[in-house]
């Protein structure tokens, strides 16, 4: 068991559950992971963002994130070859912020049969550095100041 009540198995490879009741909102997955089990995270409600480190996770499980009603931002790592059934379904705040690395049609079409749907990948402004416009960036004077001074 990690500091964040997840249980890995013993080497670390396999994510099995994450606890529904923790009040965190933010969570990382461990460097080295592979597989997310099924119904590792289902139903976990506090959870807003979930962080997962390109390079190994390879299998995101059936049912995952089911349930994750305040789940708002998720990256999904071009090292991911499956994503199983249902795996984001009653996820309703995922309707912007998930970032897919992966844009073939084949991926794609995973990513709609795990509960997404494509316009999750829009910008969220509230949770995103990302500008819609050039013309849009304002920066207060006195972030110039502290440039300035350091």
């Amino acid at each position: 068991m990690s500091e964040t009540g997840a249980i890995y198995s013993h080497d670390k490879r396999n994510m099995y559950v994450y606890p529904p009741a923790s009040t965190r909102v933010y969570f990382i997955l461990l460097e080295g992971v592979e597989r997310i089990e099924n119904g590792a995270f289902s139903s976990c409600s506090n959870l807003e963002v979930v962080t997962i480190p390109d390079g190994n996770i390879k299998y995101i499980g059936e049912n995952a994130f089911r349930g994750c009603i305040n789940l708002k931002q998720i990256t999904l790592p071009s090292s991911i070859n499956t994503i199983g059934a249902g795996a984001f379904t009653y996820c309703p705040l995922l309707s912007c912020g998930v970032i897919i690395q992966k844009s073939t049609s084949a991926f794609v079409q995973m990513v709609q049969q795990a509960g997404l749907d494509l316009r999750s990948q829009l910008h969220c402004s509230q949770f995103s550095c990302k500008q819609n416009s050039i013309y849009s960036f304002s920066l207060p004077m006195s972030s110039y100041i502290v440039f300035i001074l350091m």
